[in-house]
């Protein structure tokens, strides 16, 4: 009965302590998080948005915009610039045990300098401040992960 009890506080141990999501981004640091939600702003005026698709609803989909993430660079925050978001911006909502992360997807163009399109992190990957930057449209690639098979449509 010990032995029994011991291996159920175990379990429970291992369970709360679990780190929850995890993404490996392609220059090697890591960001935790438990679940994340993507919302589109729905009155640039007021600069309103509304989600679209929440992490705890589809796993498949939840995966595969992980695996996309994952693409990014991480890069110094010098790196990163203001943008006004409007209707084709993303934002991503990551929330952690104990606050939320935000990346700021503004822009579905290159930057001029760097060839690269450039998203805003609001929070700390590896405890440092980041922007992140891409070789491609994260935001219709997300968009199109989000909108498969769904008769919702942007």
């Amino acid at each position: 009965m010990k032995k029994l009890l011991l291996l159920i506080s175990i379990i429970f141990i291992l369970t709360g302590c679990s780190k929850g999501e995890e993404i490996v981004f392609k220059t090697g640091e890591r960001y935790q998080f438990n679940e994340f939600s993507v919302k589109i702003i729905d009155n640039e005026e007021e600069v309103s948005s509304v989600e679209i698709f929440n992490s705890k609803d589809d796993e498949k989909k939840k995966d595969r915009i992980k695996n996309l993430l994952s693409d990014l660079d991480i890069s110094d925050i010098g790196n990163s610039y203001d943008s006004i978001p409007d209707k084709n911006s993303l934002i991503i909502v990551f929330k952690n045990k104990n606050n939320e992360d935000t990346l700021y997807m503004y822009d579905s163009e290159r930057d001029g300098n760097t060839g690269k399109f450039h998203y805003s992190f609001y929070g700390e990957i590896e405890g440092k401040e980041v922007c992140l930057l891409s070789d491609y449209d994260m935001i219709t690639e997300i968009m199109k992960i989000i909108y498969e098979d769904s008769s919702i449509k942007k």
